[in-house]
C-alpha cells in the first residue's frame, strides 16, 4: 500500500507541476502577508488544543484519568506525523493508542477512544461542510455541491445514529473478518467490550461533534487566511465548505500525508472562481510547512517525554513498572 501512495503522490505533484509557472509560485511564496501567516500559527495552535481537549474528553468518558498535557503531548506529535508519515492517519491513530497506553496502560480503551475520537470528528467535517452550505450563496460549478453534500450529510448522519444504536454489535461482528489474525480480532472484540454500555456511546457522540466543530470551523478559517494571505480572493462560507470536503479525501489512505491530494481537490473546486494553480500550490506549500513549524514542539517533546519500562497487554494489564517514568 505504500508504494501506491508515494505513486499517486508522485503522480498528482508531477500533473500539478504541468500546470504552474514556478517562477510565478515561488513569487507568490516569497509576497505572502507575514501578518496573516502569523495569525494561522496562532489558528493552527488552536487547533491542536481543542483536538486534545476533545480526545481527553473521550477518554474520561471511558475511565481514562489522563492529563491534558500528557494528551496534547501526543495530540502534537501525532499531528506532525501525519504531514512527512507515508502510513497516514491509521499509521498515526496507531502511534496515538501505542503512545498514550504506555502512559495510562489498557491498550483496548486506549483503543476505542481513538477510534471514537476519528469516528465522531469525521462526521464533524461533514456536519460543517453541510452548514457551509446553507450559509453560502454562491457556490460555483456545474456539479450541484449543496445537493451532494445534503446527501453525504444524510447518509454520514443515519450512518453514526446506526453506531450509536448497535455500534458494539456491529463492531464484534466485523471480528469475525478478522478470524485469519487472532491478535487482531482479540483486539476488535476488546474495543467492542469496552464500548458495551450503550449508553456510553450516546454519552460521547454529541458532545465529541460539538467540540469538533470548532476544529472544522477553524481549518475553514486557516485555509481562507493562507489564499488571502497569497493574495486569492476566496469567500470564507467556500472555506467553510470546501476545507472539510478536503479534508475528507484527504483521510483516503492514498497519498503521503495528503499531499497532492489536497492541492488537487482545491484546485478543481477553486479553478471556476479563477483561482490560479500557482496560489492553489503556493497555500499547499504554505499549510504543510506551516502544521511542520506549529509541531517542531513535539518533535522536541519525543525526546524529552517520559521513559516508560515495561509495555501493557491487550487487557490492560500492565507490567511490573508499567507506565513509570524511569
Amino acid at each position: 500500500m505504500k508504494y501506491v501512495r508515494w505513486l499517486v503522490t508522485i503522480l498528482l505533484v508531477g500533473w500539478l507541476l504541468t500546470l504552474i509557472d514556478l517562477g510565478e509560485t515561488l513569487r507568490i511564496l516569497a509576497t505572502a502577508r507575514f501578518d496573516l501567516i502569523a495569525v494561522v500559527l496562532l489558528v493552527i495552535m488552536a487547533i491542536r488544543v481543542i483536538m486534545a481537549w476533545r480526545w481527553l474528553y473521550v477518554m474520561r468518558m471511558l475511565g481514562i484519568e489522563a492529563r491534558f498535557i500528557e494528551v496534547f503531548r501526543v495530540t502534537m506529535i501525532s499531528m506532525t506525523l501525519s504531514l512527512i508519515m507515508p502510513g497516514g492517519h491509521a499509521a498515526v491513530d496507531a502511534y496515538r493508542t501505542w503512545s498514550m497506553s504506555r502512559l495510562r496502560g489498557s491498550m483496548s480503551t486506549i483503543m476505542a477512544s481513538v477510534a471514537a475520537d476519528r469516528v465522531f470528528g469525521f462526521y464533524s467535517l461533514i456536519l460543517m461542510a453541510f452548514i457551509g452550505t446553507l450559509m453560502a450563496t454562491d457556490i460555483p460549478g456545474e456539479i450541484d455541491l449543496g445537493a451532494g453534500v445534503a446527501w453525504l450529510f444524510a447518509i454520514a448522519t443515519m450512518a453514526c445514529l446506526l453506531l450509536v444504536a448497535v455500534g458494539p454489535r456491529l463492531i464484534t461482528g466485523s471480528a469475525v473478518l478478522l478470524s485469519w489474525w487472532p491478535k487482531a480480532r482479540g483486539a476488535v472484540t476488546q474495543v467492542a467490550q469496552r464500548l458495551q454500555d450503550g449508553n456510553l456511546l450516546r454519552r460521547i457522540a454529541i458532545p465529541s461533534t460539538l467540540l469538533a466543530l470548532p476544529v472544522q470551523l477553524l481549518r475553514g478559517i486557516e485555509f481562507y487566511l493562507i489564499y488571502t494571505a497569497v493574495g486569492a480572493d476566496v469567500e470564507l462560507t467556500l472555506m467553510l465548505i470546501f476545507a472539510p470536503l478536503v479534508f475528507l479525501l484527504m483521510l483516503l489512505p492514498i497519498s503521503i500525508g495528503g499531499a497532492g491530494v489536497r492541492e488537487a481537490s482545491f484546485y478543481l473546486l477553486l479553478a471556476p472562481l479563477g483561482i490560479s494553480a500557482d496560489a492553489v500550490v503556493a497555500t499547499g506549500v504554505l499549510f504543510h510547512l506551516l502544521g511542520i513549524i506549529i509541531g517542531l514542539p513535539g518533535a522536541l517533546w519525543i525526546s524529552r517525554g517520559p521513559k516508560m519500562t515495561d509495555s501493557v497487554d491487550m487487557n490492560g494489564e500492565p507490567s511490573v513498572g508499567s507506565g513509570q517514568p524511569k
